[in-house]
């Protein structure tokens, strides 16, 4: 039988410090788009038509995301779908349309501001 779902502060107190996941020596970002909606819509087309390249566009056709935090690495005892600060404690929630990125990746994000 499946566990309910703790809060962010109530798993934070349970299950402690996380570490952060690292992909080819960099920490994986979790960034929250502007619209997930659009987001979700986006990755929806890109999978039915097995499009790397659209997908790998999404950022850059969504606007504002922002930062949430880090992706930690998965452990055995807690569940997947969390967020991390920098000190590897639990924040947040992933929610559907967030990306997974590194600082190093080469994603360009588009602000909602005029240019």
């Amino acid at each position: 039988m499946n566990k309910p779902r703790l809060s962010p502060a109530e798993a934070r107190s349970r299950y402690g410090k996380q570490r952060i996941l690292v992909r080819d020596g960099r920490q994986m970002m979790v960034l929250r788009p502007g619209d997930p909606a659009l987001a979700l819509q986006l990755a929806q087309l890109a999978l039915q038509n097995k499009d790397g390249d659209l997908f790998a566009r999404i950022p850059e056709q969504v606007e504002n995301y922002t930062f949430v935090g880090w992706l930690p690495v998965t452990r055995p005892d807690v569940p997947p779908g969390y967020v991390v600060d920098e000190d590897g404690f639990i924040i947040d929630d992933v929610k559907p349309g967030d990306s997974f990125v590194t600082l190093q990746d080469p994603v360009t994000v588009r602000s909602g501001g005029g240019s």
